[in-house]
């Protein structure tokens, strides 16, 4: 049975943070953990924060989300307001 990584590890978060910082995208399967990390997992107050921030620039629209389409392409998705 394969397991699936539901949460980002705090390297990650880090590293999601400085990629997307850069890029000013992230996948949105990318997205959805980071969500899921803060919701479910403790992470030190550094990664809480660099998280907290990912999440605002996608609010504001400073970091796009990426998701996949039916055909393959990538697309900029709209996703709900998280409340964060």
């Amino acid at each position: 049975m394969m397991q699936v990584q539901l949460y980002l590890v705090t390297h990650s978060i880090s590293e999601l943070f400085v990629k997307a910082s850069k890029s000013g995208k992230m996948t949105a399967s990318e997205y959805y953990k980071l969500i899921a990390t803060l919701a479910e997992v403790s992470i030190n107050e550094e990664d809480y924060r660099s998280a907290k921030r990912l999440i605002h620039a996608v609010r504001r629209g400073w970091v796009q989300v990426v998701g996949i389409d039916a055909a393959g392409e990538n697309n900029t998705s709209c996703l709900p307001s998280t409340g964060y």
